[in-house]
């Protein structure tokens, strides 16, 4: 896992991949910033959205993209990939976490 401290003040590209409101597969990808508050990492990805705390599994994620991502994804320092269920309009909070309040 990256150290946490190394992590603040770092630019994330979120990736969701799930399925939009027909059940075809689609894409969903936000950038932000990563904050370090306390012991907790914050994904600060206003003013598109609300931002939200990064739970320890997600941030084991957090990867280095390679080469041919870093372009795609306008620079991000990282990269967090997800599949999520439906894409929905709501909250990204939301999205990131609806596998785990179905459970």
């Amino acid at each position: 896992m990256i150290d946490l401290n190394y992590l603040d003040g770092k630019t994330l590209a979120l990736i969701l991949w799930g399925n939009n409101k027909e059940g075809k597969s689609d894409i969903r990808i936000c950038m932000g910033t990563i904050r370090k508050q306390g012991v907790d990492l914050f994904f600060d990805c206003k003013p598109r959205s609300p931002g939200f705390f990064l739970e320890g599994y997600l941030v084991a994620q957090i990867k280095l993209p390679d080469d041919s991502l870093k372009q795609v994804m306008k620079g991000a320092q990282f990269i967090l990939s997800l599949s999520v269920g439906t894409l929905h309009d709501g909250n990204l909070e939301d999205l990131v976490y609806q596998q785990k309040k179905r459970a």
